[in-house]
């Protein structure tokens, strides 16, 4: 640089320094004053950590008149909410908001700053920054750089040969060429830096030296601001055509209002030749303002509006501020869900927001005809609904299982329906059991709430036409049909047993083992009617029985056992199960107490009987069976085993004997007069006095368990 260049420098700051005012001033903030330079920053709180929650931060800035406060955000990272409601950052002039910012650069919610700089109409500004008391994720914050702008008293144009300064204090005095949309009387100094700035609304053109009006601008994030002509308050310039695009996302309805229309051009009968403002919508009719003739609030429907301006060049008008803002889409309301509950349920619903769908208890959900789990929608940007509501269908249980030896009626199968059982002839229900089946919420059918099981129908048992009569102390009476429905004929080997339901019957343990078993129910003669034959399915003999292999055999303990049969048999008045005892204390046997014993066994005349024969006897003590005499040498009675799980009954005269074996003692109820089985035939020393009895009552559970799970 030359001598002549040098001094003309040096001359222009020694006059800056007067024309302009002194830049040493303190700027106010919210901590404490402090000497302001030419540019400073502002941090959001902990930044670049994450901002506290339920911060409330204000700085105030303020520079000697004559200047005004510049303000750009280099980074910006606060909380994205709708219309920036609950984190923010404010820009303010007294009482006025330049801006209000949230979100970030990449967010579909909030208002990102973005890199436009914010110009304070004087020399004071002041920035607000709140958070809530609640945070979903950190977030940075800001960092915001501002810094001092020359007001147009201090103009400087830098001449293009470098050696003439020109020091306007009225700017527009000297006649500058313009172009389209160029204001070239409003940019401003920056103190030393020789370079111009813009206020608010307008950017510096490539050249560096004038302004151009903002006018065409587009929005794709902000969900709300207001936008004013060129200069407003002031008069707005001649020659421009501005077009604010907002383009926002789908879903998004924008609502414009008039804040202020203080005149646009002229209004000359019903239209607008000069300057208008036009509202364009798309897919409708434009709508032209003009004068002061406007609406107070358009409700475009729409998330794409154009707002265009125009003016020509008969002379200007004060121009006009609108607000705009946004509306969520609406969905259509929802018509309820039969036998269900839409969660949350409300009278409208807005894009973004989402249902439930929930059955009542009992139902099913069903989505075009398929079952599913769950149910959830969504309120579309486009107005309508993700997926269409489902159906609530009654759970179906079903055709009700049938129940063995009963007869059911019903006539739905969904929830809440019922089925009624009534059990055939000769079975009965078991344990009292209610006779009604419920469809439950569940899809089973059940008799109550917490059993999952169906109606038992047992045969009835203990049933006899057996008419007792005073007969004598001395052998047995011939059977008649019905008097011992229960009585089992063992044709191999030659014995007896007892049916105690429809599949199972009870008999003696070495009756059992035998290889070889061929049975018949509901007969009294061996050479008549065959009755039904038995077919053996399974032998469940006492665990704790054991064989002897020496001959005789003196140890009978727990000789006892089941057979299942194959096929149930079916019952009726001449073929039916004997009673169990109730439980072992109320049938404990005692001495004296009368059964009825019956079979096919050896007679007084020392031969097989071929019908069937009963007697009466008495239960007696076990001294008595101890004190029969052998017929055999061979057999030596001391060596007899005498258990608790046998008794002694008989008499002189009367007794089982061989071929009776397994075959039931018959108690009479003393209530019901029903038969139950209080023992089985087992052994004895000697026919025709006293013989040894398996006590069943002792067996009790173990009868249970195998033949119900079996």
């Amino acid at each position: 640089m030359g001598r002549l260049q040098a001094l003309t420098l040096w001359i222009f700051q020694v006059l800056t320094s007067y024309i302009c005012p002194s830049l040493s001033s303190d700027i106010l903030t919210e901590t404490s004053p402090r000497v302001f330079q030419e540019s400073g920053d502002i941090y959001s709180p902990n930044y670049p950590n994450s901002y506290p929650k339920s911060n409330f931060t204000e700085w105030k800035l303020q520079v000697p008149k004559g200047y005004r406060l510049q303000l750009v955000f280099n980074h910006f990272d606060l909380e994205p909410s709708y219309r920036c409601l609950l984190d923010y950052v404010q820009v303010m002039h007294n009482d006025d908001v330049l801006g209000s910012f949230c979100g970030q650069e990449d967010s579909m919610s909030g208002i990102h700053p973005g890199n436009q700089r914010i110009l304070s109409p004087d020399n004071t500004m002041k920035i607000i920054f709140k958070s809530d008391d609640f945070q979903e994720e950190a977030h940075q914050g800001f960092h915001a750089h501002y810094q001092i702008m020359a007001g147009p008293a201090c103009r400087v144009r830098w001449r293009d040969d470098y050696l003439r300064w020109h020091f306007d204090t009225e700017e527009c005095s000297e006649p500058v060429e313009k172009e389209e949309n160029e204001l070239s009387c409003s940019s401003f100094c920056q103190s030393g830096r020789l370079s111009c700035a813009c206020q608010l609304g307008y950017s510096l053109k490539q050249q560096g030296q004038s302004c151009q009006s903002l006018c065409n601008a587009e929005n794709s994030s902000e969900t709300e601001g207001v936008i004013m002509s060129p200069g407003y308050p002031k008069p707005y310039p001649p020659n421009i055509s501005c077009n604010y695009s907002l383009k926002l996302e789908k879903g998004l309805l924008l609502i414009i209002t008039f804040l202020d229309v203080s005149e646009v051009g002229t209004f000359s009968g019903r239209s607008c030749d000069s300057d208008h403002l036009q509202i364009l919508v798309h897919g409708r009719k434009p709508q032209t303002f003009c004068g002061q003739d406007h609406p107070e609030r358009i409700v475009t429907g729409s998330n794409r509006v154009d707002i265009l301006f125009n003016t020509d060049q008969s002379g200007v008008s004060r121009g006009w501020k609108i607000k705009y803002y946004v509306e969520l889409i609406s969905c259509p309301t929802l018509k309820p869900v039969l036998n269900g509950n839409i969660i949350p349920e409300w009278m409208q619903y807005y894009y973004g927001q989402s249902i439930q769908v929930n059955c009542r208890t009992g139902y099913i959900m069903k989505e075009n005809g398929k079952v599913i789990s769950e149910f959830y929608s969504s309120c579309q940007n486009d107005g309508t609904w993700q997926r269409s509501l489902p159906q609530c269908e009654a759970v179906d249980c079903g055709e009700p299982d049938d129940v063995d030896n009963a007869i059911m009626n019903f006539n739905e199968t969904t929830f809440k329906a019922s089925v009624s059982y009534q059990c055939k002839e000769n079975f009965k229900m078991a344990n009292s059991i209610e006779s009604v089946a419920h469809c439950e919420a569940d899809g089973f059918w059940k008799i109550s709430d917490l059993k999952n099981e169906l109606p038992q129908c047992i045969p009835v048992c203990g049933k006899s036409n057996y008419a007792a009569y005073v007969q004598r102390i001395f052998g047995g009476r011939r059977a008649n049909e019905g008097n011992f429905p229960w009585q089992v004929f063992f044709m191999e080997p030659r014995a007896g047993g007892a049916l105690i339901s429809d599949q199972w019957v009870l008999t003696t343990a070495h009756v059992a083992e035998m290889e070889t078993l061929k049975m018949y129910a509901g007969r009294i003669n061996t050479n008549g009617p065959k009755g039904v034959e038995l077919h053996v399915a399974e032998k469940i003999i006492h665990p704790n029985y054991h064989l002897s292999s020496s001959k005789p055999q003196y140890n009978y303990d727990n000789d006892i056992a089941l057979i299942k049969l194959e096929e149930k048999v079916k019952l009726g008045a001449h073929i039916s199960p004997i009673c169990l005892p109730k439980n072992k204390q109320s049938d404990e046997v005692q001495n004296g107490k009368l059964g009825l014993i019956a079979g096919w066994g050896i007679t007084e005349e020392r031969r097989l009987s071929q019908n069937l024969m009963y007697a009466e006897i008495p239960v007696v003590n076990m001294d008595f069976c101890k004190s029969v005499k052998p017929k055999s040498s061979k057999v030596k009675p001391e060596n007899f085993i005498f258990t608790e799980n046998m008794f002694c009954a008989g008499m002189s005269g009367r007794d089982s004997c061989q071929g009776d074996t397994g075959g039931a003692f018959a108690v009479p109820d003393r209530n019901t007069g029903d038969y139950h089985i209080e023992g089985i035939i087992s052994w004895g020393i000697g026919c025709g006095s006293y013989g040894v009895y398996t006590k069943v009552a002792n067996y009790l559970e173990w009868i249970k368990n195998i033949t119900t799970q079996s």
